[in-house]
């Protein structure tokens, strides 16, 4: 898919750039299609003390990086006891190695209109898919995300992390819309999530600098346009108050000449590495 000078101009002077009908009504579908039947079969966190563990410092979240689990959102009640068939209202997410383990994921976050795309905003000859997830954001379910910088879960030297999001419903000022901070790719990282070497993980702030949002702008997105944005952009996405869900697939990318640094949550290893593109 061709990409003109005032594209890449405006990705870099706002951080974000709309990509309006790249995906047809009938991707969208397939998407949603799949990930329900992941929804029935996929692996869900065990209970410890009536807890799903969850967090990422457990080892169930820390598998997710090279495999398909549900992740369940936070109005999931009585996990246990829930059929396959009955997990999806309850599954907030699906991640974060779809594209590695499942065809249909892995033909979208290699889709041949994307993928030029991000090569040219990154000026990249080669990239790779570091993560993908499947966001439902079901109605009066999940609560928003607040603001936030995907680089500061995932980062390379130098940061080239770029997000796509795929709409694959409308997405309406009630349904869980995204807000951005156009220009805010320039600022600093504020938080970082590190992995040690015995698996634990912390945020560690390095930057305390209040961040200014007097200027956000609420993105209404068309199913079956994409978003792509920095990894540095500061954004969040706002409870859904809708009477459907609202589901979205999402893929994270990074030049390959890029480094990895080892203090990421999901390792590339030589028995792991990511897809090239």
């Amino acid at each position: 898919m061709h990409i003109t000078a005032e594209q890449i101009n405006s990705f870099h002077t706002n951080g974000y750039l709309v990509v309006e009908n790249l995906l047809i009504d009938a991707d969208c579908d397939r998407l949603c299609k799949n990930a329900s039947e992941w929804c029935k079969n996929a692996p869900v966190p065990p209970l410890v003390n009536g807890v799903p563990e969850q967090s990422i410092d457990q080892p169930f979240f820390q598998s997710l990086g090279h495999r398909i689990g549900a992740i369940w959102g936070n109005h999931a009640k009585n996990h246990a006891e829930l059929q396959p068939h009955e997990r999806q209202p309850y599954v907030g997410t699906l991640g974060y190695g779809l594209h590695r383990v499942d065809p249909i994921f892995g033909e979208y976050a290699a889709h041949p209109k994307i993928v030029p795309l991000l090569k040219a905003l990154m000026n990249a000859q080669t990239i790779k898919i570091v993560q993908s997830m499947f966001i439902y954001k079901h109605a009066n379910g999940n609560a928003g995300h607040g603001w936030h910088q995907d680089s500061a879960y995932l980062y390379t030297n130098p940061n080239t992390t770029i997000a796509a999001w795929m709409a694959l419903e409308d997405v309406t000022r009630d349904k869980a819309p995204l807000w951005y901070v156009p220009g805010s790719h320039n600022w600093p990282t504020k938080v970082r999530l590190y992995r040690y070497a015995d698996d634990s993980c912390k945020t560690v702030t390095l930057d305390a600098t209040p961040n200014d949002t007097s200027n956000a702008v609420l993105l209404s997105i068309k199913k079956g346009s994409v978003v792509l944005f920095d990894g540095q952009l500061l954004h969040k996405s706002d409870q859904n108050r809708s009477v459907g869900s609202r589901p979205v697939y999402v893929t994270h990318y990074v030049d390959a000449n890029a480094e990895w640094l080892k203090e990421n949550w999901i390792r590339e290893t030589a028995e792991t590495p990511f897809v090239q593109l």
